[in-house]
């Protein structure tokens, strides 16, 4: 008979503390690349974590890829100019075309 018995398959090379101290030291600088989180956290273990390790981690924690770009500051005058004297109006009046082919 068939069962599923505990113990069987790979252990995983980080524990759940290990996991949270890669995801916030992303938090902490979010250009951090995978390759030094993986060496800091190499040294931090004694066992070698490979990036790829580290890429799984965070994807796992909603993180992927890619940074926000950084986008200029813009004060609130110039991003009233920049709106320009445009209002929207809102029309109550609707007449809604109704298909009459049945």
């Amino acid at each position: 008979m068939l069962a599923n018995t505990e113990g069987r398959g790979r252990k995983k090379i980080m524990n759940s503390i290990t996991e949270r101290r890669v995801i916030h030291q992303v938090k902490i600088d979010p250009k951090i690349s995978a390759p030094k989180i993986a060496a800091s956290t190499s040294n931090t273990l004694g066992r070698s974590v490979s990036a790829e390790t580290v890429r799984r981690v965070l994807r796992k924690a909603g993180y992927n890829g890619r940074v926000a770009r950084k986008k200029p500051l813009i004060e609130e005058a110039k991003r009233k100019r920049k709106a320009g004297p445009f209002v929207i109006i809102a029309c109550t009046n609707h007449r809604f075309h109704t298909d009459n082919r049945s």
